[in-house]
């Protein structure tokens, strides 16, 4: 952690005034026993918030629903068609490896808006079916 100069004399000023209060509060429990005329076995000590255990925020989830695409079935599928928004104008991609349609799912790309994935089955090289409407 790169600390700057102003935040530094800060930090050493402020445990200086720690150190201080630690020994005002020593001195404090000397009085006390010389009062007492015996060890003094301290009272109960008030919670300090050096001490108190912080309480965590609870995580929000995304409330963003987030696409879970599964791996293709070799016998009935394929490759994936992925329908998008390119700068306005609809575009559609055909895509063979799981791991792109992954990246695409999990990553913001500028400019680009997944609307639709699903899964297609070639018919003959350039026709194909529409297996599965994945979403």
């Amino acid at each position: 952690m790169i600390i700057d100069p102003t935040q530094e004399i800060t930090l050493y000023d402020l445990l200086r005034q720690r150190e201080h209060s630690f020994v005002q509060i020593y001195e404090y429990e000397q009085r006390i026993e010389s009062l007492l005329g015996q060890p003094y076995s301290g009272l109960v000590v008030p919670a300090l918030p050096s001490t108190a255990k912080k309480k965590r925020k609870p995580v929000k989830k995304a409330t963003s629903k987030k696409r879970v695409i599964r791996r293709l079935k070799p016998e009935t599928e394929d490759a994936y068609l992925v329908s998008y928004k390119y700068k306005g104008n609809s575009c559609s991609e055909v895509l063979r490896e799981y791991r792109l349609v992954q990246l695409l799912i999990k990553n913001d790309i500028p400019n680009i808006q997944l609307e639709n994935i699903s899964t297609i089955y070639y018919t003959t090289d350039d026709e194909y079916d529409l297996v599965i409407d994945l979403r």
